[in-house]
């Protein structure tokens, strides 16, 4: 039985207040560049992506162009980039450090929505909600497609078996990709309508967040067992701490956001109210996890 978890406001260990950013404009999702140590953050209701610096201050702003929809964000350490899905206009885009790099647009992309880096293959991996596929982008080239079932969403990637791990917001599946050759080789079911997926390096399991059974799945790569344990209201985004450890899980109804240990909640901690988390990013430089929320504001712990 899991041990109940303490619940706690969103600050630091002197109970000081988070400090908050406005970007405005319907914040989703968000990635960390080590390089230029800038967290984007992208808005599906103004058609750009902001730059952050350090603790959460608006250093830029790049326009993505009338129409666009920017959603889902990942960094490419090969190249040093920033790639974006834009589930509006089927296509991806892409940015150098403060610069706007250019648009990829090919007809393998469907409504692409998650995003992940896949270090074996050096490629994007594209998840093409739309489309029931997901698309391998190397640099500005489109290398192909996959097939795969339907819905497609959250995108990760994990070392321990060479997984590419894509989940699928309509049903109950989790798709399993190689890293080796960008195959479909398994799948596994997880909770109702899995969006977002995450690694542990430590344990070496697979962290799915369930937004339509309000749990979270994790999976051991190594025998395919899946052990599920519940979290807050509408689970979305899910990323690994790796200063604390954790497993990190944005609860958008509950306006709360799990702490998890192994397959323990070890801390449920609350973010101000109509917040509705829905992004989180690590800054491997501050050793703090940015949380993005749907008010228009990106909060950070103090």
């Amino acid at each position: 039985m899991l041990a109940v978890a303490a619940v706690t406001a969103f600050a630091s260990e002197a109970s000081a207040a988070p400090v908050k950013c406005y970007v405005g404009g319907d914040p989703i999702g968000a990635a960390y560049d080590p390089v230029n140590r800038l967290m984007y953050v992208t808005q599906t209701g103004n058609t750009s992506v902001s730059l952050l610096k350090s603790r959460c201050s608006v250093y830029a702003t790049i326009s993505l162009g009338t129409g666009s929809v920017p959603y889902a964000v990942a960094y490419d350490p090969a190249n040093h980039w920033i790639y974006i899905t834009d589930s509006n206009l089927n296509v991806v885009y892409y940015i150098n450090g403060l610069h706007f790099g250019g648009t990829i647009s090919s007809s393998n992309f469907s409504l692409p929505e998650g995003i992940a880096y896949d270090p074996v293959l050096g490629s994007m991996v594209v998840a093409n909600n739309g489309g029931s596929s997901a698309t391998f982008i190397n640099g500005t080239t489109v290398q192909g497609s996959v097939r795969l079932g339907s819905c497609p969403y959250g995108v990760a990637y994990s070392p321990n078996l060479n997984w590419v791990v894509v989940t699928s917001d309509c049903s109950d599946w989790v798709y399993v990709l190689s890293g080796a050759n960008g195959n479909w080789i398994t799948s596994f079911l997880a909770g109702k309508d899995p969006t977002s997926a995450a690694y542990d390096p430590v344990n070496q399991d697979i962290y799915i967040s369930n937004s339509g059974s309000n749990n979270v799945s994790v999976v051991n790569p190594s025998n395919g067992s899946v052990t599920s344990f519940s979290v807050g209201k509408k689970p979305w985004a899910v990323a690994w701490d790796q200063a604390k450890q954790e497993i990190y899980v944005a609860n958008y109804d509950a306006n709360t956001i799990s702490e998890i240990s192994g397959t323990s909640v070890v801390k449920t901690v609350k973010v101000p109210a109509s917040t509705w988390p829905i992004g989180l990013s690590y800054d491997t430089a501050t050793n703090k996890m940015f949380v993005v929320g749907w008010d228009g504001y990106v909060y950070v712990e103090s």
